[in-house]
């Protein structure tokens, strides 16, 4: 499995460092580029755009942390939405996508709330893959699975954060892995038992039906007509004989 780690380190209304995310990146063999972000949406009292994101290699070599900070706080209602979006190329085909995030409404409760949307196409503008979602408060991690698997993909993420009444919502860490590999086929398609071979007939045979007991014969209609002739003159004779 390889794992694509998104972090954001947690702040309030101030992002101690501002940089800019990379257009490229290659960390364990997944090659990362046409990387964009953008901030459609930011209402009220809300801290971090894309300005304050930077993408650098997670410790060990085993992922990517993309660091930075978003918040939005209420009063007044506040909405932060930000978009990102990249295109990957593996080596080995990716079948399915796990995404997760840590986001937090406090205080719990009310109608405050957040998620994230992500949906993988072949390419940009090209087959929708997949679509996968995580939100507040209990949906935190779910599983994409991808209905073909590529070596090549295009991904779109929209994270979405909504604070009213007296809530603040923040985001601190995005978690984004990448299984590698063709999902197994179990049976075949139609036949409703996993491993079987569905049945043949040849063309133009008739069915065989099978009957309890021993078949008895039928005259065809011939030998009916024969064997009325046959008893008929036999009475013409008996009564020339008499």
């Amino acid at each position: 499995m390889r794992k694509l780690l998104l972090a954001g380190a947690a702040g309030l209304l101030s992002i101690a460092s501002a940089h800019a995310l990379p257009t490229s990146l290659t960390v364990d063999g997944l090659s990362f580029s046409n990387i964009t972000c953008a901030v459609p949406t930011s209402s009220g009292n809300t801290a971090g755009d894309c300005s304050g994101l930077n993408a650098v290699q997670a410790p060990g070599g085993n992922g990517l942390e993309i660091q930075g900070a978003l918040l939005a706080q209420a009063p007044p209602t506040s909405q932060l939405d930000v978009l990102i979006s990249y295109q990957l190329a593996s080596a080995t085909p990716i079948s399915n996508i796990g995404l997760g995030f840590n986001a937090t409404v406090n205080p719990p409760g009310g109608s405050s709330s957040s998620s994230m949307i992500e949906q993988v196409f072949t390419g940009p503008g090209g087959t929708l893959l997949g679509t996968g979602s995580v939100n507040t408060p209990s949906d935190l991690t779910s599983q994409l699975t991808l209905s073909t698997p590529e070596t090549s993909i295009y991904a779109m993420k929209d994270i979405r954060l909504t604070a009213f009444d007296a809530q603040s919502v923040d985001l601190s860490t995005i978690d984004q892995t990448y299984t590698s590999g063709t999902p197994p086929t179990t049976g075949t398609p139609g036949t409703g038992t996993p491993g079987s071979t569905p049945p043949s007939s040849t063309p133009g045979s008739p069915p065989t039906i099978s009957t309890p007991g021993s078949p008895t014969p039928v005259l065809e209609p011939a030998s009916l007509a024969l064997l009325g002739a046959g008893l008929a003159g036999l009475g013409l004779a008996r009564r020339k004989r008499s």
